[in-house]
């Protein structure tokens, strides 16, 4: 059997046949137009424009962490060569008293930061107030509490170990 796929009837070459179940079926069931039958083209083609709504930092709150609540953090070694610092912080009293301690040796670390448990702005706001010049951001922590086997905040988690 010889198959043809081009307009001067050069025979396909068949690399491989693994059998199974012709395609056919499928090319009829599009119904398309037989092989160099001319398709029309419209001249012009109306494409809607999206209807895209600002997002605000505002919009990813609340952030509730389900696997994190405020509370002692026992210091443990890792070892996570070339780990980015990064402290964990909620939006409580613990947090913000923590933040306010350690912000000159965040800064200093280049620690960057994640909000676990905030309701509002104004709650995110107050934390970033606490820690000027750090880059704090709403995140679930869920996630980061199952790999790491934490369970409270605020820590810092650097590639030598959590602590708080």
């Amino acid at each position: 059997m010889s198959l043809s796929a081009s307009a001067d009837d050069t025979p396909l070459i068949v690399v491989q046949d693994r059998g199974g179940v012709s395609a056919l079926p499928y090319y009829q069931a599009m119904d398309l137009p037989p092989i160099g039958t001319p398709i029309a083209r419209p001249e012009h083609v109306d494409v809607p424009v999206a209807q895209i709504q600002p997002i605000s930092e505002a919009d990813m709150l609340p952030v509730r962490s389900a696997l994190l609540s405020p509370g002692r953090v026992e210091r443990r070694p890792m070892d996570s060569a070339g780990f980015r610092p990064l402290f964990v912080v909620g939006d409580d009293d613990l947090s913000r008293n923590w933040l306010q301690q350690r912000a000159a040796s965040l800064r200093t670390l280049g620690a960057v930061g994640l909000a676990v448990n905030v309701d509002t702005a104004e709650g995110l706001a107050d934390l970033r107030d606490q820690a000027p010049g750090l880059t704090l951001a709403p995140a679930s922590g869920d996630d980061l509490a199952q790999r790491l086997e934490i369970r409270h905040y605020p820590v810092l988690i650097t590639a030598t170990g959590l602590e708080q």
